[in-house]
């Protein structure tokens, strides 16, 4: 029953117990009673009941120090805020209140829980005290200490007789900021430690109750890690991990792993890095496609960091060839600047080299370059121009220029002979001689031939033995 009203707010069992066990009170300046109801499988069932309080502004920043003199007999010592003034104070064991403005003693009737109340100018702050009679006060020191992940460890010990009443320890910052407040029970001869993560500096412990019970750790302060990248000598890449130099940054307490990857996710380079104040690291990349977009990541204790790099954008490279004598292929880049030559290389049918008037290309964006390969050479045979890189697009490409040439007979008199050339797009690059020659080898015609695709010529003989033997000849 988190709000005195009589009915649970909140029912569970081990099946379910719920995330969080917190309730927010909305109203100023009440007293709750919160009762909590354990049943067990038989059935039987028991309850507890503790007091919420719940306070203004005003009261919120005021407290008082609960200090136990020995037996039944405490002090309770004022911590206020500017402009507050005790007025009074109840001790909720039957006697009456007193009118005291500021430490007040009392000494209680005996054992038991009683709810003490300090009365101020605009409201009250009330404390639960524990009464043992027969106990000792706790004797309590602190000591601190802080790791090099600068987590700050404050470790109270009580010599003394068990605490009866819990004590709050607050963690302030170097510069006076709450950061952890535990309310703490130390037992006779106990140890008991809190932590506090991700300190910086000096950071101070204290204890409501023994105020006397201090403790300062000093911390290294969090290292203030950077990564920046950049395109080096063009087509190298660089990223430089930093830890600067400065009054308030300190090192890294452990290495931090990294992975460098690329577009498609492939990790291409990884490692770690652990910096002093004024160290760096330098991670270059070199000898990989320079068109790609690196990206360094990493994450953990130094910072999570996500860089990418590029250097341009990748070419993409057309190949052209033009049907000519002599052979010439072009290849023009629509795409980014090439940052890198590339080789070229061409071969014939049969997969021999051949000589050209460039061996490598490196086009700017938009730019073409003209390969012609050396004259004398066959201009029909396919030959293959290719350039191997990083390079996007075409990087292969086949000319094909030979024209289809046949040659038929009709068998008449006259006697005719049809040259065709049957391509359908590549026409003769030069004409090609021819002679025809009888059955004793003697040449009755000769001529040359120059056939666009698609087109024919006939050669007729006229005034020869149409029984005899006639044998058309070309090379070329």
């Amino acid at each position: 029953d988190m709000d005195g009203d009589g009915s649970y707010e909140l029912v569970y069992n081990r099946s379910n117990i719920p995330a969080s066990l917190c309730h927010d009170y909305l109203v100023a300046g009440q007293r709750i009673p919160v009762r909590l109801r354990v049943t067990n499988s038989n059935g039987r069932s028991a309850s507890a009941t503790n007091i919420i309080r719940t306070y203004t502004a005003q009261e919120a920043g005021n407290n008082f120090a609960i200090q136990p003199q020995g037996g039944a007999y405490y002090c309770f010592q004022p911590i206020l805020s500017a402009g507050t003034v005790v007025e009074g104070w109840s001790f909720g064991d039957g006697s009456p209140d007193t009118t005291t403005a500021g430490r007040e003693c009392h000494t209680f009737p005996g054992a038991g829980r009683y709810l003490v109340t300090m009365k101020i100018n605009g409201g009250e702050v009330v404390r639960e005290v524990v009464v043992d009679p027969a106990s000792a006060p706790p004797i309590l020191n602190m000591s601190a200490s802080c790791a090099a992940d600068r987590t700050a460890s404050f470790s109270i010990t009580n010599t003394g007789a068990a605490m009866t009443t819990p004590d709050t320890l607050t963690v302030l910052n170097e510069d006076g900021a709450v950061v952890a407040i535990r309310v703490i029970t130390v037992g006779a001869g106990e140890t008991i430690t809190i932590d506090v993560a991700n300190m910086s500096g000096t950071v101070t412990a204290s204890l409501t109750d023994n105020s006397t019970v201090t403790a300062n750790a000093n911390c290294n302060y969090a290292p203030q890690i950077s990564v920046t990248s950049a395109c080096v000598n063009t087509v190298e890449f660089e990223f430089v991990i930093s830890n600067p130099a400065g009054v308030k940054i300190g090192p890294m307490h452990a290495a931090q792993n990294y992975t460098i990857t690329n577009s498609g996710g492939t990790t291409v380079n990884s490692g770690s890095f652990m910096l002093d104040p004024g160290n760096s690291q330098t991670v270059s990349l070199t000898g990989i496609d320079p068109y790609e977009t690196y990206t360094f990541n990493s994450a953990g204790y130094a910072g999570t960091f996500t860089v990418g790099q590029g250097c341009g954008d990748r070419p993409v490279l057309e190949i052209t060839s033009i049907c000519g004598d002599p052979v010439q292929f072009t290849i023009h880049n629509t795409g980014g600047a090439m940052l890198l030559s590339q080789p070229i290389t061409v071969l014939d049918p049969s997969n021999n080299p051949v000589a050209a008037s460039a061996n490598s290309v490196q086009l700017a964006a938009g730019d073409s370059l003209t390969v012609t390969l050396n004259a004398g050479i066959n201009p029909y045979l396919a030959y293959r121009l290719s350039t191997t890189g990083y390079a996007g697009g075409v990087n292969s490409y086949t000319h094909n220029c030979a024209p289809v040439i046949a040659v038929s007979r009709t068998c008449a008199n006259p006697l005719v002979f049809t040259i065709s050339n049957t391509a359908s797009t590549q026409n003769m690059l030069a004409a090609q001689s021819f002679v025809i020659t009888n059955s004793s080898a003697a040449t009755v015609a000769s001529g040359s031939f120059n056939l666009a695709a698609g087109t024919n010529q006939t050669v007729t003989l006229t005034g020869y033995d149409p029984h005899d033997t006639y044998t058309f000849t070309s090379n070329g």
